[in-house]
């Protein structure tokens, strides 16, 4: 179902016209991008939102930190081919007390250690002044606004309207800009946003996609340091945009793109303080049910109990092997 046939369905069910007012429009838009996401979220239906081949990015040598690509939400695994291993992850706090300083070992990481999100993917090498361009020239009315530190840990927020693909400087009396914390528009660009160090044509420290607002990206350390570029194979999870034009259509599988509608309905009764709060929300708590079957549950997936008690894994002897053949 796309976005329009279930908001029909909405206001079918709801009594309200075919076209309703604008508020009424809205307001369910608002809620079945609430119950998409609420879906989303909940445990062991996050594969829905798996991104379906793995992105990739390189290491650089005796660099211990990388920045993965802005749709990465939650990293599920990391692997690379070049060694034919996949890294295991640790916490911060094991990284800080195996390695207090990470440039003093270098090799072939093994493990990968979350930094948490941050809206630059490089920082200034040196105390610089920062650039703003668009790779529209329509751009001309967004404001961007910046935050971060300047030499000597004097923090500051900066903000310039920008002039189209012409770059233009953030710090034109500020130039010793050693760390940038925060990077945003005020309304969407028409481009492609990015924010450079020293010149127009400096090194891209962030960027933000046509249709956002923030630069994001999720930092990890690599351990121990790479001794040597190598692509790694990031498999990843993202945070899917709401339902916006009427032929969006939902990620879940089609049979389920109902139960955002019984979510509207629910959110509706709820606000209205209507006794019809209830039919909806079992209709959607059964649909829910079902979807978590669906998702947990592949069908040539069968489950065997090991012989040690050591928990369950998958025979691969096919569906008439007796059970205890699997050791």
């Amino acid at each position: 179902m796309t976005l329009t046939s279930m908001l029909a369905d909405c206001y079918r069910r709801a009594g309200f016209a075919a076209s309703p007012d604008a508020t009424v429009a809205t307001r369910f838009t608002a809620y079945l991008n609430e119950t998409m996401q609420e879906v989303l979220s909940e445990p062991g239906l996050d594969r829905l939102a798996a991104l379906a081949t793995p992105i990739t990015f390189a290491s650089v040598a005796s660099t211990p930190t990388a920045t993965l690509p802005p749709n990465v939400a939650r990293v599920l695994a990391i692997t690379e081919r070049t060694n034919d291993r996949r890294l295991t992850s640790r916490d911060l706090q094991w990284y800080r007390s195996v390695e207090p300083d990470p440039t003093a070992n270098t090799g072939t990481p093994e493990v990968w250690v979350p930094l948490g999100a941050v809206q630059v993917a490089v920082q200034p090498t040196a105390a610089v002044a920062l650039f703003v361009k668009s790779t529209s020239a329509a751009d001309t009315t967004q404001v961007l606004y910046i935050e971060g530190y300047r030499t000597g840990g004097y923090y500051k927020a900066l903000s310039v309207t920008l002039t189209g693909t012409t770059a233009v400087t953030l710090s034109a009396t500020f130039t010793d800009f050693i760390e940038v914390t925060k990077c945003y528009l005020s309304v969407v660009g028409a481009g492609v946003i990015t924010l450079t160090s020293v010149s127009g044509t400096g090194t891209t420290l962030a960027t933000i996609p046509i249709g956002e607002l923030y630069a994001r990206y999720q930092q990890i350390a690599l351990w121990p340091t790479p001794a040597a570029a190598v692509t790694y194979y990031v498999d990843a999870e993202r945070d899917l945009p709401d339902l916006v034009n009427g032929t969006d259509e939902p990620v879940l599988p089609v049979r389920f793109h109902r139960m955002l509608v019984d979510g509207a309905l629910m959110r509706e009764w709820e606000k209205k303080d209507d006794t019809r709060y209830g039919q909806a929300a079992g209709r959607f708590g059964r649909a829910l049910g079902r979807l978590k079957a669906w998702t947990w549950y592949p069908p040539d997936e069968i489950p065997v109990r090991t012989g040690s008690g050591a928990g369950i894994r998958y025979s691969r002897l096919g569906a008439w092997a007796p059970a205890e053949w699997v050791k």
